[in-house]
């Protein structure tokens, strides 16, 4: 079962006219902020996933797909790239699939192997990391 734990924040609202003399009526607002438990964890549930291409695909050939999953089922996971440099400079992913993707042509300076993080989050909450090589 999945627990979302509530915040409660009140506060009192006042609404007046400009009649003279001023009319008023006052209530109090209740507002529940549901926070959900669950950070958002890769699938498989490991530390690394190997990804190979030619240094002569074009910009733009996509690579492999990354995959996150949130046990609360809140907002959107969102991806993104985290690396050091070179490897960042040379992949992008799509924010919302997670597809893993050339974005610098690979004979620019491009070693043997490049590694570099790929993050989910949602929200402003930070999820787990994955270090991806290529």
């Amino acid at each position: 079962m999945l627990y979302i734990y509530p915040i409660y924040l009140q506060f009192g609202v006042v609404a007046y006219d400009n009649a003279n003399p001023e009319k008023t009526d006052q209530s109090n607002v209740v507002i529940t902020v549901e926070i959900d438990q669950f950070n958002p964890t890769f699938v498989p549930d490991n530390n690394l996933i190997r990804m190979t291409t030619d240094e002569i695909n074009p910009v733009g050939t996509p690579l492999d797909r990354v995959s996150a999953t949130d046990n609360d089922i809140r907002g959107k996971i969102v991806y993104e790239i985290v690396g050091e440099y070179p490897g960042e400079s040379f992949f992008g992913v799509n924010r919302t699939t997670g597809e893993v993707f050339i974005i610098r042509d690979l004979k620019e300076d491009a070693s043997a192997q490049e590694e570099y993080t790929v993050s989910c989050h949602r929200a402003s909450i930070e999820a787990n990391v994955k270090l991806i090589s290529l």
